[in-house]
């Protein structure tokens, strides 16, 4: 029975598109289907609606029509390349089925019509157009499908349409009233196949009915996406160059990365990453070395991303790995002062309606601090809060992320902050002896920070994508060493541009630019100092499509 069905589905599917193939009138390949119920009433046409009690098709005479479900006893089959509708009347129950559907051909351009879905076939839906037209339709291709508004429409008329005479097996005498003449012998179809078992004619209608529950959810879905994928659906290795005379965040331990995705249109989606990329909801705008997954399904969402070096709350990065950050502070001097954010892992999740996305979560930044000739590593014992909030279109996403911290310690341990001389930064020795014992000269520390960052892409064509970020980074760190109080306040406003161009199917280049500006004042026993620093940073990524 499988192997009948699976032949059957293969044959309807060469018959529909061997006779969409070259055709220049309104001609459709059509599937009809004749009824007959123990009243003796015969209806043929296009089913529309299946649901637990009730059939409606369109019939031949263009009206709506419905039947009780359990109430009938024969189906036949019929397969046209004619048109048997002269014209379709738009009554409510017709119009109440009508989709607007926009879709991607073979050739990635897009597509629109308004339309019935008539049949379905595995994960592809056969929609019966305003025109006459019979569309195969994959619903991984499907961009958009929505309700029609009835009065933009006008009624349907075809001038090539034939009064067919669907040739039925039954007997006379049953159904003596509903025996009709061909007025064209031409003009007769013959079905091929016929169904008078009530188990596969209830099977045959459950088909049916899942595929509109199917579609119907599907429709339902589509109001949580503003697009059919969220993600990237390429899977891409990464190259990425930075010269180190012009790096201006802590840089990446290794050059490359790998990313890949996963999921349907308007489904469960994700995309996941490993190795160095930039992560779009920190104050960084410079790629870190780190893992990163996402996912869609539904109205829900997520966001994970992760230090691939340090990945647990509160451990330490930067004087651990100080050896391979020698030309960063070779660059900016040990003697200077600067205030580099980093991170553990952040992780957010929120909902969404068409366009728009709310989300919060959790963050545990480090915070890198220079001044007063020691370096210290501010680690996050607890959690803060960032919020996310996004409109997406079509073409265009607009990001904004804000968070906070608020760190204190009275009586500071290793676990909290790391400090080292900062003329051993960039060494790969052991620390002396001087920097293990600075832990025990702190008396107190806390630090306040917080940042805004705006994200802005624009996709102008497949081939080419801009997009502009901006970065708000601010706050005040306070610590008291042997009861001398030393502070210092931050503000830095980063700007970044960045473009994407693919060169073909396998590959595309991304370049990105970076200007920061940074103000610090610095106060230390009624000392007050204040300074300005400006830097650029750029990037260039190789990506091979894969």
């Amino acid at each position: 029975m499988k192997k009948l069905k699976a032949f059957s589905h293969i044959i309807l599917l060469l018959f529909l598109l061997a006779t969409s193939i070259g055709q220049k009138e309104n001609l459709s390949a059509l599937e009809l289907y004749q009824f007959k119920n123990g009243n003796c009433d015969i209806q043929t046409g296009l089913v529309l609606n299946v649901d637990q009690d009730k059939v409606h098709i369109l019939d031949t005479n263009g009206h709506i029509q419905s039947f009780d479900r359990d109430n009938i006893q024969n189906i036949w089959v019929y397969q046209t390349l004619k048109h048997p509708f002269s014209v379709i009347h738009l009554e409510d129950g017709l119009t109440k089925y009508l989709k607007k559907v926009m879709f991607y051909a073979d050739d990635q351009e897009k597509h629109e019509f308004v339309g019935w879905p008539i049949q379905f076939i595995e994960d592809i839906i056969v929609f019966y157009d305003l025109n006459g037209q019979s569309h195969l339709i994959d619903i991984d291709k499907i961009h958009r499908i929505s309700e029609v508004e009835v009065n933009s429409i006008t009624p349907p008329k075809f001038e090539n349409a034939k009064e067919l005479y669907f040739q039925a097996s039954f007997d006379p005498t049953e159904c003596s009233n509903r025996v009709f003449k061909p007025s064209d012998p031409n003009n007769i179809l013959t079905p091929i196949r016929v169904i008078n078992d009530q188990i596969k004619i209830h099977k045959f209608f459950s088909e049916f009915e899942n595929g509109f529950t199917h579609l119907t959810r599907f429709q339902q879905r589509t109001a949580f996406y503003p697009r059919p994928y969220m993600y990237n659906r390429f899977t891409k290795f990464g190259i990425l160059y930075m010269h180190d005379d012009y790096k201006q965040e802590f840089p990446s331990l290794m050059p490359i990365y790998f990313r890949w995705s996963s999921g349907k249109s308007f489904s469960g989606q994700g995309e996941y990453a490993i190795g160095s990329t930039p992560v779009q909801y920190l104050p960084n705008l410079e790629a870190v070395m780190n893992i990163k997954a996402s996912f869609k399904t539904h109205f829900l969402h997520g966001y994970f991303a992760g230090n691939a070096i340090a990945l647990s709350a509160g451990k330490d990065f930067i004087i651990a790995n100080r050896g391979f950050f020698s030309d960063y502070f070779s660059n900016i001097g040990t003697d200077s002062v600067a205030v580099t954010p980093h991170f553990n892992y952040l992780a957010l999740t929120g909902v969404d309606w068409h366009e728009y996305s709310l989300s919060g979560g959790f963050y545990y930044p480090i915070f890198g601090i220079l001044g007063n000739d020691i370096f210290r590593e501010v680690l996050s014992s607890q959690a803060s809060p960032i919020v996310k909030f996004q409109y997406t279109t079509e073409s265009q996403r607009l990001a904004f992320i804000y968070s906070q911290t608020d760190i204190s310690q009275s009586d500071p341990s290793g676990n909290d902050i790391k400090l080292i001389n900062a003329s051993e930064m960039g060494n790969y020795s052991s620390m002396s002896d001087d920097s293990e014992q600075l832990i025990n000269h702190l008396n107190s520390f806390s630090m306040e920070s917080s940042f805004i960052r705006i994200n802005y892409d624009f996709q102008i064509t497949d081939e080419f994508n801009i997009g502009w970020d901006n970065v708000l980074f601010s706050g005040i760190y306070d610590e008291k060493i042997d009861s001398e109080a030393y502070q210092v306040k931050y503000h830095h406003l980063i700007t970044s541009v960045h473009a994407t161009k693919s060169f073909s199917e396998y590959l595309s280049l991304t370049s990105k630019i970076n200007y920061y500006f940074r103000n610090y004042e610095t106060t230390q026993a009624n000392e007050h100092e204040k300074s300005d620093q400006n830097g650029l940073s750029f990037a260039i990524a190789i990506e091979f499509i894969i």
